[in-house]
């Protein structure tokens, strides 16, 4: 399964995209030119090729790209030209197999089955581990993306899409619903890691979610989420006071990404069109 992601960082923005059996991030500048592909057939480095099934992009305000693969479970950071750096998690791990007591003391750190992955008003990556339950927040050198902290926030029923704002500090992560009947929601999280709000479980405060696919939160802790549902695919708005609506229910085939995008404007990334769709869906203040 296929998430087509959008992140917008700073000066920077990227767009990771599908097509056969490559993908490919690419790194643009604000006006949209293209400053960087990453994991393209044309990428200088083999590793980065090997891994087909990137689920979700960030990017850092020093140009780090950060990739979750779900195929290989780990996130690969890369440099803003394209080489890369670091993996965390992924199969390396089970040389250790043998060596139980070291290869379980390293291993509980680590990344097990990461998804969406995002960029903190801390400028850390910020990343879902659905198979632990976990967030993940990743501090890493601007040069060499060596981490130097770490922080784990636990509690959560399988993660899957995260998101935050770099002005506020509030955070939005997405939980997937369950055959034991839990139900799919949104949380969000205060700087400092608490729940202060969950969304889309009730009727009485809007639309209830079904299959959130696409996640963002804005400066005004508004939450924005791409819905699958059987009524059809639509974009819900979540004000941080008041009941959600549906702002977007017509002209998506198949939404996934979502970020915000300067002047009350929101981009959707639409994997059936090959396209990324914005819409203004507030009145600009300035």
């Amino acid at each position: 399964m296929h998430q087509d992601a959008l992140e917008s960082s700073g000066g920077f923005r990227v767009i990771r995209s599908h097509q056969e059996a490559l993908e490919s991030s690419g790194v643009t500048d604000c006006r949209g030119n293209v400053l960087q592909q990453i994991g393209s057939s044309s990428s200088s480095s083999s590793s980065s090729r090997k891994c087909r099934n990137y689920f979700d992009v960030a990017v850092n305000s020093r140009g780090l790209v950060a990739l979750s693969c779900a195929s290989e479970r780990a996130l690969l950071v890369f440099s803003r030209h394209g080489r890369l750096l670091q993996t965390y998690g992924g199969h390396q791990h089970q040389q250790h197999q043998y060596h139980q007591q070291q290869y379980h003391q390293q291993h509980k750190d680590e990344l097990e089955a990461p998804r969406g992955v995002t960029v903190t008003r801390a400028d850390e990556f910020l990343v879902a581990d659905i198979r632990k339950g976990t967030l993940i927040a990743l501090k890493l050198d601007p040069k060499t993306a060596v981490r130097l902290e770490r922080t784990v926030v636990t509690g959560f029923h399988r993660p899957y899409l995260v998101s935050a704002c770099p002005i506020t500090g509030l955070m939005a992560v997405s939980e997937r619903g369950s055959e034991t009947g839990r139900v799919p929601c949104v949380k969000v999280l205060a700087p400092d890691w608490n729940t202060i709000r969950v969304l889309g479980v009730c009727a009485g405060m809007g639309p209830v979610l079904t299959a959130p696919w696409g996640l963002c939160i804005d400066t005004d802790g508004d939450v924005l989420v791409t819905d699958w549902s059987e009524h059809g695919h639509r974009i819900l708005l979540f004000p941080s006071r008041g009941v959600g609506t549906v702002i977007i229910a017509h002209g998506l085939s198949s939404p996934r990404g979502l970020t915000v995008l300067p002047g009350g404007h929101l981009g959707v990334s639409d994997s059936m069109h090959h396209c990324v769709k914005i819409y203004r869906y507030k009145e600009h203040r300035d």
